[in-house]
């Protein structure tokens, strides 16, 4: 009966400490945007959501012979709060279609592109 409480206390020690670990991980990768190394571990972090934004595609900023296209563009959340990003395209996107973004710990995680009608009506509004 002692080594099962003694294992039980155990087990919920180290179950704390990773969750601690894991705030802990989020708070200081808010902190420190620029710090790649954390930004990465976030990636995979289970605590740092990871947000949707809706933007319209726009002309390409820097683009080159061997450089994937770079857009800079204002998305919005559902809310309909705005946000600037930097996404980098797999190939030129058209101009004046939609996407719905996705970003975990400030990076570009992927995206696809979404009908308008799919849009929340808040981020809607604001993309016209």
């Amino acid at each position: 009966m002692k080594a099962l409480k003694i294992s039980l206390t155990t087990i919920v020690v180290i179950i704390l400490l990773i969750v601690g670990l894991l705030f802990g991980l989020k708070i200081y990768g808010e902190k420190h945007p620029q710090n790649t190394q954390v930004r990465s571990l976030n990636l995979i972090n289970p605590v740092v959501p990871t947000k949707k934004y809706y933007v319209k595609t726009n002309k390409p900023y820097k683009q080159g012979k061997d450089i994937a296209p770079t857009y800079k563009t204002t998305g919005y959340d559902k809310d309909g709060h705005s946000k600037k990003i930097t996404y980098t395209g797999m190939k030129k996107l058209k101009k004046n279609h939609y996407l719905k973004i996705i970003k975990k710990s400030g990076v570009v995680k992927s995206y696809e592109e979404v009908e308008k009608k799919d849009i929340p009506q808040d981020a809607r509004e604001k993309l016209k």
